[in-house]
This record gives C-alpha cells, sequence and structure tokens, in this order.
C-alpha cells in the first residue's frame, strides 16, 4: 500500500519571485530553515538520475506490496538498511542518503540544473518523517521553473513557492514524485539547451 497524501495538482509561483543563489549558497544551505543533515547534491548526470530511478522503482515495487502505511515504511527503510549493510556503492552514490521514493526526483532536478534544499517522502503512518507531504525544495531559475511547472501538472504533482522565492514540489505519492522524476529524465535535452546556472561558478572551489 502506497500512502497517500491530501495534495492536489497545480502551479503557483511568481517567475519574477524566483530566489537568485551564489555558489556560497549552494555549498552551505540554499533554502529556508534549518536542515541539519544538508549536504550540497551538485554534477549529477543524467545517467545518475537514470540508476537512481531504477533503484528507486525496484524499491517501491517490492514496499508496495506492503499491507498499509506503515508496512510500506518499514519496507523502504530495510532496503536501504541492507544496501548501506552491505556496502551497496551503486546504491549509495545513486541514493545519496535520500529518501526513497524522492530520491530520483532530487536527482533528475539537480541534473536539470536545479539545487536542492530539502526532501521527504512524507509523514506516513509509523514513519518518522516531518513533512507533511512528499516534497523535494529546490531553487530553479525562470527558464528551468517554467518546464519543470510543465511536467508537474503532467505528473500530477504541484509547484509552489515560499515569501523568499523558494520552490517546493509537492505530490500525493511517491508514485507521482517517480512519475514526474522520470518526465524529466526522458525530457533531458530540453533542459541541456539552457546556458550553466551563474551559481556554479566558483562552486567547486568552494566545495573543496
Amino acid at each position: 500500500m502506497v500512502p497517500e497524501f491530501n495534495v492536489e495538482s497545480y502551479v503557483d509561483y511568481d517567475p519574477a519571485r524566483l530566489r537568485e543563489i551564489t555558489a556560497e549558497d549552494v555549498a552551505t544551505y540554499p533554502g529556508p530553515g534549518y536542515n541539519q543533515e544538508y549536504e550540497p547534491l551538485v554534477d549529477v548526470s543524467w545517467a545518475d538520475a537514470r540508476a537512481t530511478l531504477e533503484i528507486e522503482r525496484a524499491a517501491l515495487d517490492r514496499a508496495g506490496k506492503a499491507e498499509d502505511a506503515a508496512g510500506f515504511e518499514d519496507i523502504l527503510e530495510a532496503v536501504a538498511d541492507e544496501a548501506y549493510e552491505e556496502e551497496d556503492n551503486a546504491f549509495a552514490w545513486c541514493v545519496q542518503g535520500l529518501d526513497l521514493g524522492v530520491a530520483g526526483l532530487a536527482m533528475a532536478l539537480v541534473a536539470a540544473g536545479g539545487a536542492t534544499y530539502t526532501s521527504c517522502r512524507g509523514r506516513a503512518p509509523g514513519s518518522i518523517h516531518l513533512q507533511e507531504h512528499p516534497l523535494v525544495g529546490v531553487v530553479l531559475d525562470a527558464p528551468r521553473a517554467a518546464l519543470v511547472a510543465e511536467f508537474v501538472l503532467a505528473a500530477g504533482c504541484c509547484l509552489y513557492m515560499d515569501r523568499d522565492g523558494h520552490l517546493a514540489v509537492g505530490a500525493p505519492t511517491v508514485e507521482h514524485c517517480h512519475r514526474l522524476a522520470k518526465l524529466i529524465v526522458e525530457k533531458s535535452e530540453l533542459f541541456d539547451r539552457f546556458p550553466p546556472q551563474s551559481w556554479r561558478e566558483g562552486l567547486e572551489e568552494l566545495l573543496e
């Protein structure tokens, strides 16, 4: 059973108010609030995103057989624990410590040129997650945000903005997140036509 959340499909953001960030922001924390476990997620290739989606698909298929939301959570946690105990380097590289269910979307958004600042698969019964629904927070420039918005609606997700210009993608289920990630990856050539983001300048030196 895949946990469901009360989230409608819509897009609500002002392109003129999108947050502009610097390399220092990405190296430290480009989003609102406080994320204790924040690590910059950069240099994600489309191949990385596809590999993450494959791993995530297998995990979601396994967890989807659970009888309830708590069982779904338990299986996804077990998948991650098993992979780390077995020192599965492919899993570690592709999932990057992110929640299975939103890992694929986070990786796809970064490959598309976004800077993610938080992600969570939602506070389902039996889980310890904090967000009320599956969510990936991301900073996007105007052209990338407009393209992502099209795919958000196609996948049945939502895209909204806080008062400081940070974007967040929400979804009624993690399956919707996975579907959105696949749409983004399948249309990678559309994102590749955009110029590099200004915040990439100097980022490598900061991360070193």
